[in-house]
């Protein structure tokens, strides 16, 4: 017990300390899904972020968040349509790499763990449906990496590129 308590204090001194970050985020998002053997193409979609970054002590941190983000995807050839809505908690490690004095990059790397709370399927005769609904739906529980690379201008512009691929299925059929 007093060990929790002491691992506790110390993350709490860390996680409060004078030197933490927070940043917010908000950013179009690309998603892709193959599903029933047919690609789905992705459409521009929010996302919405905010993190919480525990330096170290050195150019590295670690970082947290939560995210809500919107996923739009369409098959051409079927017509069908989905969108999904999810929310989205984050764990990176990060490192701060300073090329010159205007000029930095920053590799994110880490997980997250993802719950989808809404979205609908569109079908090519207008009907519209729950994605999540019956034994052919989606998973509403995701959990996967979460990566990114942040380019930053004059320690005011950032440019960022990431990708988060899933470690699961998210067809309940999981033969797809």
């Amino acid at each position: 017990m007093k060990k929790l308590i002491v691992l506790v204090a110390l993350l709490a001194t860390a996680a409060f300390s004078a030197q933490a970050q927070i940043r917010v985020e908000a950013a179009g998002n690309l998603g892709w899904y193959t599903l029933d053997n047919f690609k789905m193409n992705a459409k521009i979609a929010p996302r919405i972020s905010a993190y919480y970054l525990i330096p170290t002590g050195i150019a590295a941190g670690v970082e947290v968040g939560l995210a809500y983000a919107m996923y739009s995807v369409e098959n051409e050839t079927t017509g069908v349509k989905m969108s999904i809505s999810n929310i989205q908690l984050p764990f990176r490690g990060t490192f701060e790499w300073e090329i010159s004095e205007n000029f930095s990059l920053t590799p994110m790397l880490g997980f997250y763990l993802g719950c989808a709370v809404g979205g609908k399927t569109t079908l090519v005769n207008g009907i519209t449906t729950d994605p999540f609904d019956g034994d052919g739906g989606m998973q509403r529980f995701d959990f996967g990496t979460d990566d990114e690379l942040v380019f930053t201008f004059g320690k005011k512009f950032d440019l960022s590129l990431g990708i988060q691929k899933s470690f699961l299925n998210l067809c309940k059929d999981k033969t797809v």
